[in-house]
């Protein structure tokens, strides 16, 4: 008897009506149950869509995806359903054959349940688009938390400026499937895609928020209420990031780290901060060593890392007008150094 490790998605086409192809499978599935076996598992992604019949608009099931369906089933159990059902297509895998053995489309199990999600989420038809229709090597990977779309996994393809969008999912090599638009507090990103020069903007977009809402932390004692959105959106955006370079781990690590302090989330702080005392030593750009450092002290008020960026910074002075990151480094540097020095939590080492 097949077990269920046995079993894969394979991708079929079927021209089929679609009461004809639910009655094939039901004889097929009683004739295994017949002879003890597994009844045949299989996804036909269908829709309602309005038509137009006799001059009159109604609404009808279609399928999704034109003539595809999907059976998970072995591929002696996929052939054996193919003398049943000989319209049963299996497509050939486009990377050809496999030591000289032909090999066929599939789609793994959990590629086929974030397909089940997006498909159960619309009433109207599912957008798809051939992987030549759509460029996403520039695309952010991403995870959609909570919604309809909860758990989806995809490309990211979004609007010029824009943080939110629409979540492309790769169906094995066969299609790439939208989910509907999604706002930017729903995406959370995985990965950063190639060449993007974004993730620099972002994070520089977030680093005076996080400056004013740790400040205000240390000062205060408190966040306020207006503070709490961007800190949290962007703590819950970037949690999962897999940084490319070094410079963006740096900066994502330090961000992370001044975030989860304003918000008085001290275990994840002194994990970003274990993160950021990995990432130092292998720093050796000055000015990136500089923020990092400025970001650290920041957060944490420690000494050593105030005597070392007191000793870097005093090395490039006097700053230029052009040298907005060196400016930037001191600005920080000397916000809370004075923070530090005046408030009651002087050198309290918040979270290390």
């Amino acid at each position: 008897m097949l077990t269920q490790r046995d079993r894969v998605w394979f991708v079929l086409t079927l021209s089929q009506s679609i009461s004809k192809i639910e009655h094939l499978f039901k004889v097929v599935s009683e004739q295994r149950v017949a002879q003890n076996r597994a009844p045949i598992e299989y996804f036909l992604p269908t829709c309602f869509m309005r038509v137009n019949r006799f001059g009159k608009e109604v609404m009808a099931t279609r399928k999704m995806l034109y003539t595809y369906i999907f059976v998970r089933d072995t591929e002696a159990g996929v052939r054996e359903l193919k003398h049943f059902i000989p319209q049963l297509h299996m497509l050939s895998h486009p990377g050809g054959d496999l030591q000289g053995r032909r090999r066929y489309m599939t789609v793994s199990d959990r590629e086929m349940d974030m397909f089940r999600i997006i498909a159960d989420a619309f009433s109207g038809q599912l957008p798809c688009y051939r992987f030549d229709e759509v460029d996403l090597e520039e695309g952010d990977l991403v995870q959609v938390v909570g919604g309809v779309f909860d758990g989806v996994e995809g490309r990211l393809r979004c609007t010029r400026g824009r943080e939110g969008g629409q979540v492309l999912l790769a169906l094995g090599n066969l299609l790439l499937v939208s989910t509907g638009d999604i706002a930017p507090q729903f995406i959370r990103i995985l990965e950063f895609g190639k060449g993007n020069r974004h993730p620099y903007r972002q994070f520089e977009t977030h680093l005076p928020r996080a400056v004013a809402a740790l400040a205000k932390r240390l000062t205060d004692g408190t966040l306020p209420v207006e503070d709490l959105p961007q800190q949290l959106v962007f703590t819950g955006r970037f949690a999962l990031l897999k940084p490319r370079t070094l410079i963006v781990e740096s900066s994502h690590a330090g961000l992370m780290l001044m975030s989860y302090t304003a918000l008085n989330d001290r275990d994840e702080a002194r994990r970003w901060l274990d993160t950021c005392r990995d990432i130092l030593p292998r720093l050796t750009a000055p000015l990136q060593i500089g923020l990092h450092l400025a970001m650290m002290y920041a957060a944490t008020g420690d000494r050593q890392l105030a005597a070392r960026l007191a000793a870097l910074t005093a090395a490039w002075l006097p700053v230029g007008s052009g040298e907005l990151k060196k400016r930037t480094v001191i600005d920080i540097f000397n916000k809370f150094q004075s923070i530090y020095e005046t408030s009651t939590m002087r050198h309290a080492n918040f979270v290390g």
